[in-house]
């Protein structure tokens, strides 16, 4: 297997991208947790039972730091696959408009991702 840099970088995107797909899968089991939680809400106030009960059935007080939690940990596996790519994009001579282009965001924000993608193994 080829050892150059590249071949690193590029295995440290595919670990990346695969922190992030797993941390989607959590995300995506919370949320369907949450919607869960949310038809029994809707069933059960359209059916008069008081809101205490039904936040008391539906463990209110878990719920909610759970799906903050899976939410913030998609969004920073989900920035490290990109500054990844970003530092792979970068060793094979991309430019700042073409990261711009291709991720569709701003000249400033292109910048700050490659300068922060500089800095990962710093």
């Amino acid at each position: 297997m080829d050892e150059s840099p590249a071949s690193s970088e590029r295995g440290r995107v595919v670990a990346a991208l695969r922190d992030a797909q797993a941390a989607s899968d959590d995300l995506r089991r919370e949320l369907h947790a949450n919607e869960q939680a949310t038809d029994v809400l809707i069933e059960g106030l359209a059916q008069g039972v008081p809101l205490e009960q039904l936040l008391d059935a539906i463990n209110s007080e878990r719920m909610r730091p759970q799906l903050t939690a899976s939410l913030q940990g998609y969004e920073r596996k989900r920035r490290a696959a990109r500054l990844r790519m970003i530092a792979l994009a970068l060793e094979q001579d991309m430019s700042v408009e073409d990261i711009q282009q291709r991720w569709a965001i701003t000249r400033s924000l292109a910048v700050r991702n490659i300068r922060e993608a500089r800095g990962l193994d710093s």
